[in-house]
């Protein structure tokens, strides 16, 4: 038996044609197309190129999101800090203020006994 191959390229598929000569008087031909490969090119009309241009699109995305994810992040945390420095200013306002009480009630104290000692 001999084959007989040829193969065509027509635009965007490999066309193998194939021969098979049998001993009477007819051959067979067997027509057999394989898509090509897209081009590796980035040029702007070939699918390749949208595809790339699918995921440079998708990457810039992520990466906004993540930036925008970092920026809410960082916003949380200042006005965490800024909470936890306004809870230390009112406790050390309390603490100054009750400290001030407790020197006030004391010199009270002080004149009540002493306006007993003098009534004596």
């Amino acid at each position: 038996i001999l084959l007989h191959l040829f193969t065509l390229v027509i635009s965007s598929c490999y066309i193998l044609v194939v021969s098979i000569p049998f001993p009477s008087s007819f051959s067979s031909f067997f027509f057999l197309m394989i898509r090509r490969p897209p081009r590796s090119t980035l040029s702007s009309s070939s699918a390749a190129s949208d595809v790339y241009k699918r995921q440079e699109a998708a990457a810039r995305e992520a990466a906004a999101r993540e930036a925008a994810a970092a920026r809410e992040a960082a916003a949380r945390e200042a006005a965490a800090r800024e909470a936890a420095a306004a809870r230390e200013a009112a406790a050390r306002e309390a603490m100054a203020a009750a400290e001030a009480q407790a020197k006030e009630d004391r010199i009270i104290q002080e004149l009540v006994k002493f306006a007993e000692r003098e009534r004596r």
